[in-house]
């Protein structure tokens, strides 16, 4: 592979700063509907869809430990909210179910994370009380509660810092 580097002189620039590459393709969205008179049918549909929304969760999660996707992938509450906004006013009501359904997927996905300041931390501590047969110490919870905490934020300042190199 070879790379080129182009450099411009500042009238190249200020030509080209505006100039934008639009691409129409011959094809939509390709949307395939699902119909179905029975109930039954379409529950097994819904448990399929939000099964496949979590496994997609957590493998997101493991590519981005492993380094393969990037934290700037991630939104937190108003890139949420925009999205949100936008398949409410672009797109129909069952795509503005299905959305809120994949926000709560994921939701449970990074609140069953065995990191101790969430849900799955809590169980963690629970399934160690059980083997131990007594609490761990206040202070060991609380060290582990401020591990939590650093793991949390060192994901949202990995976000950031991805944000800002692209």
């Amino acid at each position: 592979e070879k790379s080129f580097t182009f450099r411009l002189t500042a009238p190249e620039h200020r030509e080209l700063a505006g100039q934008r590459l639009y691409s129409v393709l011959p094809f939509g969205e390709r949307i395939e509907p699902r119909r179905t008179s029975n109930p039954v049918t379409a529950l097994g549909w819904g448990v399929t869809e939000t099964r496949d929304l979590i496994l997609q969760g957590y493998i997101t999660i493991k590519r981005m430990i492993q380094g393969s996707v990037s934290a700037s992938n991630l939104t937190g509450p108003v890139g949420i909210f925009h999205a949100g906004g936008m398949i409410a006013t672009t797109k129909s009501p069952d795509w503005l179910l299905w959305f809120l359904a994949m926000i709560s997927a994921n939701l449970a996905v990074v609140n069953f994370l065995p990191i101790p300041i969430v849900d799955g931390g809590l169980f963690v501590f629970l399934i160690v009380e059980k083997l131990m047969g007594r609490p761990l110490s206040p202070r060991v919870q609380s060290i582990a509660q401020i591990v939590g905490l650093a793991i949390i934020l060192g994901v949202m300042r990995a976000r950031r810092r991805a944000e800002a190199r692209s």
